[in-house]
């Protein structure tokens, strides 16, 4: 999915590609745990702060 179609979609969405999406996609065990680690170390302000930025892209 390129950038162009991640815009597109709504907040949720795109968590939802990132967190069920994405891991289909590296099946190497590896990389899905590095990019579970990445999606879980996301704290709530952070999320907010993106969100945000989100919003003001869209």
């Amino acid at each position: 999915m390129c950038k162009k179609e991640l815009l597109q979609l709504d907040f949720e969405s795109i968590l939802k590609y990132f967190r069920v999406h994405l891991p289909k996609r590296c099946r190497n065990e590896e990389v899905s745990r590095h990019v579970m680690k990445l999606a879980c170390s996301v704290t709530l302000k952070k999320l907010k702060k993106y969100e945000a930025e989100f919003t003001t892209l869209k």
